[in-house]
Parts: structure tokens; sequence; C-alpha cells
């Protein structure tokens, strides 16, 4: 039966048994204290309290209970309100010019990746499933084609939620204007901010593969009371020069930021390892817009790793927080697809026995719908991927739509949506571009020098196949027949 005295608005029903008031207000029952909405009053010191309340769930809490599970579900719950109160921007404006040939016909965040995503998938994947109900995504270039894209693979799935869930942004600048920076992006997008119930930010890449649970970056960023949040992950120190190195003191708040840096700063106890931001921050409101303005609308910069991040650092309270396995006591896996080999390592780690993330399965998220829009909405093509007689793919990643042809053969390859291979065609460490025709007898990835003639070679050894190169090739092969040019030209096509 309910006690007068009490009013408890949470979902669980709690019963105590023999706990008095003061126990109650002791620091072992604080994790009772997450709810502006609890309130217990006029009990006598030595008064128990009895069963109380009828709601869904059930614990059951005595003098000798374990909190640690109650504590953890408080905590949790904690974090969903917190997590109400948030705004979220992804951004997702970048050309992409370290993935060319590969962004030249699409934005960035709209290439696909592991056979039936497209990168920004990830990203999007996070805010759904942590629950995230105000999510925008801040575009510029390829507006377009990423706005179909949500439109047409994401928007149902999203829709089909929470009703406090609202509709997903895609916000390009306004009409004459250009987002002059990741800064700025956010700046001229300030309105949504507005709402008195915002109280945190997240701002996210959009080109990065990952799995996270939003809910313990919030957790920590709400604990420490911290202007900024940056989640951080362990990476080695020879490759870590491509993204912005945090040093931190013990307890983990950030006292340095080097932006790629020639020379990162390892970490004191893990010498080969540094630790590095992953694009993923958390600001008070307050703090943020603050220091936009101080930035942004002064026209002092326009940009998060080179002047906001710095200045909060030097500035207010800025806290890692590490995107880390403690059961395996090992770093979360986390990439970044910013240049080719990224690419091409990223997707090849799909493929390992024992491969360290598998965006396939279902179980980070328990009782949750799959993480990404089905196949044929995700990617615009609704078959899966055919082979002729006498083939031999080995050690591949084949997308929907992908048809390759007799006595063909495609080693440690990606082929990209709507790709079709050509007879006795030969391909070994290439990457080809979303909807190309590769024509008979066509080779690449045996012998570099000439593959480097036509096509994009990175610095690792693997071969991008694009429209343009293919047709470069072509033009090349058959100059000294130009009666056969059309014809030749016609089988990229």
């Amino acid at each position: 039966m309910a006690c007068p005295n009490v009013i408890w608005e949470i979902e669980w029903r709690v019963v105590f048994d023999n706990v008095t008031k003061s126990e109650l207000n002791s620091p072992r029952f604080e994790a009772f204290w997450i709810r502006q909405s609890l309130y217990i009053s006029n009990f006598p010191e030595r008064t128990c309290i009895p069963h109380l309340w009828t709601c869904p769930c059930y614990i059951r809490l005595d003098h000798t209970s374990n909190l640690n599970s109650f504590r953890e579900m408080a905590m949790r719950d904690r974090a969903m309100v917190d997590m109400a109160r948030t705004q979220a921007f992804i951004l997702a404006g970048g050309r992409g010019e370290r993935l060319q040939p590969l962004t030249v016909s699409r934005p960035k965040p709209a290439v696909a990746f592991g056979g039936g995503f497209r990168i920004i998938d990830f990203t999007l994947s996070n805010c759904f499933h942590s629950g995230i109900s105000r999510v925008a995504l801040l575009t510029q270039c390829g507006h377009e084609e990423i706005n179909r894209y949500v439109s047409q693979g994401w928007n149902a799935l999203w829709n089909d939620g929470p009703s406090d869930r609202e509709p997903l942004r895609v916000l390009p600048p306004a009409k004459g204007k250009t987002y002059r920076g990741t800064a700025d992006a956010v700046f001229q997008n300030r309105s949504l901010l507005e709402d008195e119930n915002t109280d945190h930010v997240f701002v996210l890449s959009a080109d990065h593969v990952y799995q996270m649970d939003y809910h313990g970056l919030l957790r920590q960023h709400v604990k420490t009371g911290a202007d900024l949040t940056i989640a951080t992950v362990e990476y080695p120190v020879r490759d870590a020069s491509r993204f912005g190195v945090v040093a931190i003191d013990e307890n983990f708040r950030v006292v340095g930021f080097e932006e790629k840096p020639a020379n990162p700063r390892p970490l004191p106890a893990r010498p080969s390892t540094a630790l590095v931001s992953m694009g993923v921050y958390i600001f008070r409101k307050s703090a943020l817009l603050d220091t936009l303005e101080k930035y942004c609308g002064s026209g002092l910069g326009y940009d998060f790793g080179h002047q906001i991040i710095p200045y909060l650092i030097r500035s207010g309270r800025t806290f890692a927080y590490n995107f880390h396995d403690e059961v395996q006591d090992s770093p979360r896996y986390w990439r970044d697809i910013g240049t080719l080999d990224g690419y091409y390592e990223t997707s090849m780690d799909l493929l390992r026995s024992d491969s360290p993330f598998d965006p396939y399965a279902n179980d980070g998220w328990p009782g949750q719908p799959t993480r990404h829009p089905t196949l044929p909405n995700n990617i615009g093509i609704s078959t899966s991927p055919r082979m002729g007689r006498n083939c031999d793919v080995s050690g591949s990643v084949l997308s929907a739509g992908v048809h390759v042809e007799e006595n063909s053969s495609v080693l440690d390859s990606i082929l990209l949506p709507g790709v079709r291979i050509g007879r006795g065609v030969r391909l070994k460490r290439a990457v080809v571009e979303e909807g190309v025709h590769i024509p008979a007898g066509f080779e690449a990835g045996f012998d570099i020098e000439h593959d480097r003639m036509a096509h994009t070679v990175t610095s690792r050894g693997v071969v991008i196949v694009s429209r343009a190169s293919l047709a470069q090739q072509t033009l090349q092969h058959w100059s000294t027949v130009p009666t056969e040019v059309p014809h030749a030209l016609a089988a990229v096509r």
C-alpha cells in the first residue's frame, strides 16, 4: 500500500525490509536519490518503512543487501533522464578528399561500407540505441544525397520509437552561407539549443566505425560536472599523429591537447599507445554556447579541434572518457575511415575469424531492433551478390547488387553496391567504386606499377578502381586503335 509521506515516480517497484529513515539517508543508499521526484519526509527516527508502492519491476533491499545491481539500474535511470535533456549534432559535411575517388560522386558519410551499410549508419545507430531523441545532421557537401538517404533508409526506423523522439533533421547552411568549420556549423544552428529542457550537447563525427552506448559517457560527464568531456581511445602511438592526442592527469582531467602532432605523447603507463580523441564530445550547453560566441561570433575561429576544445581545456573543466573494455582490459573497437587505407583495413577487419567488431550481429543491444536499416532501403539495391561458374572469390567484401561473372578471381577486395565483374577478371587487394562495370579480362592488383598509370594506388598497395580511372585505362589501352574506343568505353559505362 502507498505511504502518504512518499512520492515516487520511478518505473520500478522497490520494497524495503526493516530500513529506517536514518539508514535511508545514509551514503549506503545514495543511489536512491537520483530523481527530483523522490521525496521522503516526516518519518520518526526509528520508524521502519514497510512495503511500498505498486510499480512494474521488483527489487528487495534489506540491511545485508548488495546494492550494486540496483545502483547500476538507478544510475542508468538517471542517465536516461539526462539523455532526454540532450541535443546531438552529427557533423556530416566534409568533402572527404582523402577518400577520393570514392567520394567524387557522393559525400563521405554516404560511402558504402561492409556490404550493407553506409559509413554514417554507425553514428546514427549509436544515437538510436542510446535513446537520444533530438538529433541533427549538419551537412554541406552532398546535402541532397545524405538527406535522401536518411529519408529513405532511416526515417521509418527512427520514427517507430518513443513518442518523445523528434524526427531526424538534415541541416545544410542557410541560403547564401557556408559552414566555415565544424564549430561554425553548430554555431549557425544554435537556435536548436534554445530549448530550456536542453542541458547537454553531443557533437559527433559521421565518419567513424564503432559501437558506443553514450549513456556511460553522459554519466561521467554529469558526475564530474564537466564543461566538456572528450571520448578517447588508446591507439598505437605510431599511428596517433593522424588524430587529436589528449594528455590527462591521474583523475582523467585533460591537461593537454594536440591536433595531429608530429610526435604524439604516449601514455606513461602504456608507452606504445597514445590517448586519441574519437571525435565524440559532450558539452555543458552554457559552456558550449559561450565559447562558440567567443570564437565564431567574433570571427576568431571556427573549428572545434583548433579553437573550441583547446580553449575549454585551458579555461574550463574538461575530462577524458576512456572507451575501454574493463573485462578484457583493452581498448574498445573504434576506427576512423579518413583515408583509403583506413577504409580498406577496417573493411578487412570484418572478415577476420577473431574480428573485434561485428556490425551484423545485435548482441550489443539486447532486445533492440537491428542496428541498421534493412538492406533494400539501405543501399537502394535489393538483390544479393551473384557469382557465375568457376569463380574464385575469397577474403572479400561483396555488397548487394554485385555480379561476378564466370571464371573471375576476386581476392582480398571490396566490391561496392552494384559492381559488375566481367568474365575472366582478376582482382587482388582492390576496391571497386559503386556502380562500376569492369570489362572482361581486366586485371588489377598484380602489377602495382602498371596500375598506377591509371588508377589510385594507396601507400599500402591497395588499388582503387573508379569509373574515371577505368575509362582512363581503357583510353590508354585503345589509343592505338581509335575506332575501337567507343566500343571499349561502353563496357565501362
